[in-house]
Order: structure tokens, then C-alpha cells, then sequence
């Protein structure tokens, strides 16, 4: 949910039609592997970490040159 936060902001009942990145993961839950889902937005990518942000930044964190 937090993914989803940084990306659509705080108010759920705005992130009607948005789109995501489903990520499943195989991890150790309760010594067992299970797949775990994770949900983020569609601009992140996978990582030598598992997955973030394109270069650790959001698209909106990238300076842009005005004129």
C-alpha cells in the first residue's frame, strides 16, 4: 500500500483507473515459500534489490530544462 501511496497519493478513493506493475515474488513466509504480491506503479523497474524507481527517483524528481 505504501508503494501506492508514493505514487497516487493518500486519498484511495482517487486511484480509481490507474494503472499498475504487479510484481509476484517468491518469499519465505512463516518458513515456507510463498509467492507475495506487491503492487506499484508502472514506472518501476526491477533491481539488483528486487524492484524501485527508475534510478531511484520518480519521473517528477527528474529536472527538466525550461526555456
Amino acid at each position: 500500500m505504501n508503494y501506492l501511496i508514493d505514487a497516487f497519493g493518500g486519498e484511495t478513493n482517487e486511484w480509481q483507473g490507474e494503472k499498475v506493475k504487479v510484481w509476484v515474488v517468491k518469499s519465505n513466509v512463516g518458513g515456507n515459500m510463498k509467492n507475495v504480491v506487491y503492487l506499484t506503479a508502472p514506472n518501476w523497474v526491477e533491481t539488483d534489490d528486487g524492484f524501485g524507481k527508475p534510478n531511484g527517483k520518480d519521473e517528477e524528481d527528474i529536472p527538466t530544462i525550461e526555456e
